[in-house]
């Protein structure tokens, strides 16, 4: 996911914003391309990757909160600083110290891509909702506007859908579009501009309409505009997808950068993210066997022909006189997860217990 987001990344960063003629003579997947204006080294990755670091490493530390992903940011930026931000956005990170006074000034009105282009390490996450609460929450950080949290949420889907296998490559955007408003599976095939849900669906657009990585990396980059988003976000997402030929031109992964954090650092972060998913999912089916304790419930989605599951799933029975939202405000100001205390536990040590229900999850589609 990471090697070649980064691959997407360092290639389009060439023709960012560049005008269709310099794309047209230049885009020919021969070499890294020095853009025209910027002093970017060509084959190294910018901001798009360097962010979704900062992500896959607080899923693997565990400590899932805006604390921890604001001090990521902080980290990952000053430990390897370099260009490709966001001019404000650049000089906003060089002149914070840490998480809690990025928290404290940002401003996150933004409706851009940057919440976006970082959510791919999200889709891990065996359970849906999972997904769409923590690339929410991590948006909510940089990008707290409607279309800024939907094009975040819209991005974590995408890996989580090919990761999990959940169905053809075709029908990508029909699949997000039952989660995330818009029109995701509709093409995009105009220049893409600084929103955030241009770059995504720019992406599922190439995903959707090319079987090969090669030829995804062609047409995320043809299209012109913030091209190394796209193809940052189409590449890895469909390096999980079992439909597209893996066949991207030799050089891009031999001339991508292989410092510190480079080609080898992201092959090996990589490989956690991967085995924390196995992890995940070993949990999921581990939870999965416990017996039956309350009632069985029937969930039936829409009226036509049935498909269906069934499963358990574990719910809170809360005391009538416990305020679930005055407690999630104390958890939170005690320290949230780093407090050692999940907000779960928080709810069992005041008389909340475990009750598992046998759901049958009646579609018909």
């Amino acid at each position: 996911m990471l090697v070649q987001m980064a691959i997407g990344d360092a290639y389009g960063a060439g023709f960012e914003y560049a005008s269709a003629e310099f794309v047209l003579a230049n885009h020919r997947l021969t070499m890294y391309v020095q853009h025209p204006k910027h002093k970017l080294v060509p084959g190294v990755y910018t901001d798009d990757t360097q962010m979704s670091i900062a992500n896959a490493e607080v899923i693997l530390a565990g400590i899932l909160s805006r604390e921890a992903f604001a001090q990521a940011y902080v980290d990952c930026f000053k430990r390897d600083q370099r260009e490709g931000y966001a001019s404000g956005f650049y000089n906003f990170l060089c002149s914070v110290k840490d998480g809690e006074e990025f928290l404290s000034l940002m401003k996150p009105i933004s409706d851009k891509s940057g919440s976006a282009m970082r959510a791919l390490p999200f889709g891990i996450y065996p359970d849906i909702e999972v997904v769409i609460a923590l690339a929410t929450l991590q948006s909510t950080i940089t990008h707290n506007s409607f279309h800024g949290i939907n094009a975040a949420v819209a991005a974590a889907l995408m890996s989580h859908y090919f990761l999990y296998q959940l169905g053809p490559k075709s029908e990508l955007g029909a699949f997000i579009e039952k989660h995330v408003p818009g029109t995701w599976a509709e093409p995009y095939t105009i220049p893409v501009a600084q929103k955030g849900w241009m770059s995504v669906r720019s992406a599922i657009t190439a995903i959707m309409g090319n079987d090969s990585m090669t030829e995804i990396l062609r047409a995320s980059v043809a299209v012109t505009g913030d091209v190394d988003t796209v193809a940052a976000l189409a590449l890895g997402a469909a390096a999980a997808c079992s439909e597209v030929k893996q066949d991207l031109p030799e050089f891009l992964e031999r001339d991508l950068e292989n410092g510190a954090y480079g080609r080898d650092f992201l092959a090996d972060l990589d490989a956690k993210l991967m085995a924390k998913m196995a992890d995940l999912k070993a949990e999921k089916a581990a939870s999965q066997q416990v017996a039956v304790s309350g009632p069985r419930i029937l969930v039936v989605q829409s009226p036509e022909q049935w498909t269906g599951a069934i499963n358990s799933q574990s719910f809170l029975e809360i005391p009538t006189a416990l305020d679930v939202q005055k407690e999630e405000n104390a958890w939170f100001a005690a320290g949230g997860d780093s407090s050692g205390k999940s907000f779960v536990e928080h709810l069992l040590a005041l008389g909340a217990t475990r009750l598992t229900v046998e759901v049958w999850n009646i579609n018909y589609q």
